[in-house]
């Protein structure tokens, strides 16, 4: 929920999961790719693809590296420290 006082507008913070999820669907969308076509690269059926990003499950962090050089990014954004979110 987005709540707006005057100027200041309080966004609730995202999730460990949504967080991940959200940058896996951008960078896959700006590189053109579907989700078989991500989940064929990584190894993983492409249910899991989906779940990553609708945030039912987080990206495991063997398949950060994969992701990174897939959609031209970094390991970071796909691992976060606390990965129960």
């Amino acid at each position: 929920m987005i709540v707006e006082d005057d100027d200041i507008i309080v966004i609730p913070p995202l999730s460990v999961k949504e967080k991940s999820g959200r940058i896996l669907k951008g960078l896959r969308l700006s590189e053109g790719l579907t989700q078989k076509q991500v989940a064929d690269a990584i190894g993983v059926p492409v249910r899991l693809v989906s779940e990553y990003e609708q945030f039912k499950r987080p990206i495991p962090e063997n398949k950060a590296q994969p992701l990174a050089a897939l959609l031209n990014s970094v390991p970071g954004n796909f691992i976060f420290e606390n990965q129960q979110g």
